[in-house]
């Protein structure tokens, strides 16, 4: 599942047809998961911020500074992980 923060829902329908992604994208439209789920580094929310959580709910790989690699590695590593 993905989230999107802000109310730019447009970005995140550009965002999931651009990279191909078929996974649910939740609109969170006050941020309230970036302080939920948030990473944060030296007072400021690092974003873009991905998690990839397997079946059990072990977090199997962060990204923090750049968004995953959808079409290449991580959609490997999800594929791995379904598998599972």
């Amino acid at each position: 599942m993905g989230i999107h923060v802000g109310k730019e829902i447009y970005n995140a329908v550009f965002s999931a047809e651009s990279t191909g992604i078929s996974f649910p994208t939740l609109v969170d439209i006050d941020g309230g998961s970036l302080f939920d789920y948030g990473r944060y580094g030296e007072g400021v929310v690092l974003f873009p911020l991905a998690y990839l959580i397997d079946r059990s709910g072990t977090v199997r790989a962060v990204y923090t500074n750049e968004e995953p690699d959808y079409p290449g590695k991580f959609k490997a590593l999800v594929e791995t992980l379904l598998a599972e």
